[in-house]
């Protein structure tokens, strides 16, 4: 499977904060209308807030900077009154900067969800001027971190960086529109975050919530379910969480860099006979099999994706090493040591 992942903290906060910018956002209600795409009678939706899981019907309400399920925290955008991005240039503390070995270490960590990183690469875009280039600074300012060991700019947006530590984190920039938001900008974009919210549950797709900010979009239909299903067997095995942990990554769940989020999930998960009938009925009314460990994938598919832009990555050091060369090799003819 493929879990889409939404990062509201550290740098890949900027895929879901254009997309709720850059919609239009008219007038919104506070309460958007309730779950209520059903598969004979069973809601299809499912929902977990840090490995716990909500009952359905799924009500998505937006207050304050924060979006809720069923009265529940599961995406903070904003402390509220919110504090707005200034036109001054943000100043990353010098120690907070020195002692940090990765984009976690940058973390703000006064409730917001908001990270240094995040909050400089708002900047670059939102104070850019006609002619600048601002995904070029935001790629400068990257490599510039002390715990990134390399940076490559995969193309459509996509960046792989790898820190110090060994860990290599994906990253998506779309590029912000310039210009520094109002209240009034604020309320519209979390109010939209709530309406998309809703929609997709109303289709049916699952979430993994983990607040304040991270959220992981499961899909939908047969197979999100059949997922679910597996998720909720493996968490509930007399597996040490280490090798639950595993087994998700592997199932492509949980992404390998998120190992707080993945933890979180283990240790708060609880089995119920809600989910697990609604699970059973919507497989049975699907003629699908739920499906054994032994499905599960050797490797993850964050693994193999990453051993395939290694794999790219390589050849591309190899032919510039190979240009490099060619440059400075001597020209026919200029031997050297050539007797006269």
């Amino acid at each position: 499977m493929k879990v889409r992942e939404f990062r509201v903290r550290a740098i890949i906060i900027l895929a879901v904060l254009v997309m709720a910018t850059q919609s239009e956002a008219g007038e919104v209600s506070d309460a958007v209308q309730s779950s209520k795409y059903k598969s004979n009678g069973v809601e299809r939706a499912f929902v977990f807030v840090d490995g716990r899981y909500l009952e359905p019907p799924y009500t998505v309400t937006a207050k304050e900077g924060r979006v809720m399920v069923n009265g529940i925290n599961v995406i903070k955008w904003s402390d509220w009154p919110p504090r707005l991005d200034s036109p001054e240039k943000p100043q990353i503390p010098e120690d907070v900067l020195k002692k940090a070995k990765s984009f976690y270490d940058l973390d703000i960590n006064d409730g917001s969800g908001d990270g240094w990183s995040a909050r400089m690469i708002r900047w670059i875009y939102k104070s850019a001027t006609n002619g600048a280039n601002p995904r070029e600074q935001e790629i400068i300012f990257l490599k510039s971190l002390p715990f990134v060991k390399r940076l490559d700019d995969l193309g459509n947006g996509k960046l792989r960086i790898e820190t110090s530590d060994g860990k290599v984190w994906p990253v998506m920039t779309f590029g912000i529109p310039p210009g520094f938001e109002t209240q009034e900008d604020v309320e519209k974009r979390v109010k939209r975050s709530a309406e998309t919210l809703q929609e997709l549950l109303d289709k049916g797709s699952g979430f993994l919530f983990f607040p304040p900010a991270q959220q992981l979009e499961l899909g939908g239909g047969p197979s999100m379910v059949a997922d679910v299903a597996l998720m909720c067997e493996v968490l509930s095995s007399d597996r040490d969480n280490e090798k639950k942990l595993d087994v998700l990554e592997r199932m492509g769940m949980i992404p390998p860099h998120l190992k707080r989020e993945g933890n979180a999930l283990v240790a708060n998960f609880r089995a119920s006979e809600g989910l697990t009938r609604r699970i059973n009925k919507l497989l049975d009314m699907a003629g699908i099999k739920p499906r054994g460990i032994e499905c599960v994938p050797a490797v993850s598919p964050a693994v193999v994706e990453e051993l395939r832009i290694k794999e790219r990555l390589r050849r591309l050091d190899d032919e510039q090493k190979a240009k490099d060369t060619q440059g400075t090799s001597p020209k026919q003819g200029d031997q050297i040591g050539r007797s006269p």
